[in-house]
């Protein structure tokens, strides 16, 4: 018989509690009611054995559907913020709209410098100066809600007998669940999200079947027929310390004021506080081994740079072309507020059904997830030039 320790229940659940550790949680929680807990213990207040339990659950079947909803909303959302796979992009998440269904996003242009001795307008006069207008120029986008999605999954008196009869079983039927509902949405989020930085095609909305953000966003950069925006695309070549010195010299250069680093060609700067570099393992590797892992540190590289991993970067063709990279994709250097991904709805709804003997558990989420097109990014390369 294994030793349980006990001595630490109320600080949270985790994978590996047995059944009685878990139902321990759930009590001195108060997550259970008096007349299932009276159920479940003999008259000296110990839990009964897992088959006694399942016997009971067999006997009692509301009190089986009251303690699945608890082992739900307890036990699977508990264990899914302890433990669940994370999207490592989630950081860039904005929240959840405090009201509508869209953001509007709103960049106003500077205004316009002249001489004390000037007029703003070539026909003006002084009294046109005091009095007139000088409306300034406003660059205005919209996202609405484009992606509604819903997780499906079903919980049977069958299953909760059987987890009884496992000396880990609710842990692992509330694992179950996490993989199919909480951590099924949260790597889609981590797709959808990765894909408005690197779709190489038009990013299609299923629900809709249409294009809601066009190609990936360094795409857009690399198909663009300005001269401008090829100051977006960073070529560094193989030496890792290029690159390493590159993010360091446009984070410098994105703190000033510039129309050529972002697709909507606006005056912007952006903060070093509010970057991020987007790369691949292979990458963070080489600059760990390379370059030392302090490159990147506040106090001696004078740079705040929050680097995030993805799975993996675009490759080139070694040619090049509007649609192809030449040389392998590197990192993206970026404002943090270049990917808009807000929740409208975030919810969990669950149905009993009696003519099946289950409950089914519902997760819906209403997103907006768009690119903000007024925020600067830039693109490395391991190529030595990116002209065609």
């Amino acid at each position: 018989m294994r030793n349980i320790n006990r001595s630490n229940i109320k600080s949270g659940l985790n994978p590996d509690m047995d059944n009685n550790q878990v139902l321990d949680y759930l009590k001195e929680n108060n997550f259970i009611d008096i007349d299932t807990i009276s159920k479940m213990q003999d008259s000296e207040g110990n839990w009964l054995g897992g088959r006694e339990i399942a016997t009971m659950f067999g006997s009692f079947p509301s009190n089986a559907n009251m303690f699945i909803d608890t082992l739900v909303n307890r036990c699977v959302k508990t264990m899914f913020f302890n433990n669940r796979w994370k999207n490592k992009l989630a950081v860039l998440q904005k929240g959840t709209l405090s009201a509508g269904d869209s953001i509007q996003q709103i960049f106003v242009d500077m205004s316009e410098r002249v001489g004390f001795d000037k007029n703003f307008d070539v026909s003006g006069s002084p009294e046109k100066n005091l009095l007139g207008k000088r409306v300034p120029k406003v660059n205005v986008d919209y996202i609405t809600v484009n992606e509604r999605y819903k997780y499906k999954v079903s919980v049977s008196l069958e299953q909760l007998q059987m987890a009884f009869l496992n000396e880990n079983g609710l842990s692992s039927l509330a694992n179950e669940l996490i993989q199919a509902n909480y951590e099924s949405a949260e790597y889609d989020n981590y797709t959808d999200m990765y894909k408005l930085l690197f779709s190489k095609e038009n990013i299609a909305n299923e629900n809709k079947g249409v294009n809601v953000a066009g190609k990936g966003v360094i795409y857009e950069a690399l198909a663009s027929k300005e001269s401008t925006t090829q100051k977006m695309l960073i070529p560094v070549g193989k030496d890792i310390k290029n690159l390493v010195k590159a993010v360091r010299t446009y984070a410098g250069k994105l703190s000033f004021k510039s129309s050529d680093y972002n697709l909507s060609k606006v005056f912007r700067h952006t903060d070093k506080r509010k970057l991020v570099f987007i790369t691949d393992p292979e990458t963070v590797a080489e600059i760990d081994v390379n370059v030392l892992a302090q490159a990147f540190n506040v106090s001696s590289a004078e740079i705040n740079v929050r680097t995030i991993e993805v799975h993996e970067l675009p490759k080139g063709n070694g040619v090049g072309s509007t649609t192809e990279f030449k040389g392998n994709v590197k990192g993206v250097l970026m404002d943090e507020d270049l990917i808009q991904f807000w929740y409208q709805l975030n919810t969990a709804e669950q149905f009993r059904n009696p003519d099946t003997l289950t409950t089914n558990h519902f997760l819906h989420q209403w997103v907006v997830n768009g690119l903000c097109k007024f925020c600067n990014f830039v693109v490395f390369t391991d190529s030595e030039d990116e002209t065609p």
